[in-house]
């Protein structure tokens, strides 16, 4: 059986804990709860010399980390039939997803940075490091409200954004995007009630 290092407020984790359902491969892997920042998990870098969530272990005791590489792993083990769920076949969709999936978690990366500079002591903090990340999450949702999201269908880059766009929730929550951005808050509605998205909704803090 694989093991998937995860953390619970993760949204990569979530992601790929998503792409696993879709595929139906979620009963083939023990998922292990990991705190990166407690001193308890130094023992974790000899596994993942970045310390970060998520990472796969195959049943060979390979590694693989970094969300996208992990999705693209599962997708290769997934069935024929069940690979086209989340990586189109025609060469321009296919581009396209992958340039959704790249800009999802781009946003993800700012809101990550943004949190974490938040966390330092006030006098620490950098403003303008702050508002170039909150720069890149609103100028980034900006882009997605005008891409085809009704004809882009499912894939790697339509699930990452929705898992992103909740993250702005939980990290991010001053910033009302469906406000902005009404279609994309009404793509995000119906998206989101995928039933692999339902079953990985992220804790509230």
């Amino acid at each position: 059986m694989m093991k998937l290092y995860y953390s619970p407020t993760s949204p990569y984790v979530r992601k790929v804990t998503a792409c696993l359902i879709e595929l139906g491969l979620a009963d083939q892997v023990e998922r292990v709860s990991m705190n990166v920042w407690a001193d308890t998990a130094a023992p974790y870098r000899e596994i993942n010399p970045l310390g970060k969530v998520p990472t796969l272990v195959l049943q060979d005791g390979s590694v693989l980390f970094d969300s996208p590489l992990i999705c693209e792993y599962l997708v290769s083990i997934a069935g024929s039939d069940k690979q086209q769920i989340l990586t189109p076949n025609e060469p321009k969709r296919a581009q396209e997803a992958k340039l959704w999936h790249a800009a999802a978690d781009g946003i993800t990366d700012a809101c990550v940075l943004r949190f974490l500079e938040l966390k330092r002591d006030e006098a620490q903090r950098s403003p303008s490091w702050q508002a170039r990340q909150e720069t890149s999450i609103k100028k980034t949702c900006a882009w997605f409200a005008q891409q085809p999201l009704a004809a882009h269908g499912f894939s790697l880059g339509s699930l990452s954004l929705a898992t992103t766009l909740e993250y702005v929730d939980l990290r991010y929550g001053d910033y009302d995007w469906r406000k902005d951005h009404a279609v994309l808050a009404s793509w995000h509605r119906d998206f989101a009630d995928r039933p692999s998205l339902r079953e990985t909704a992220p804790p509230t803090s």
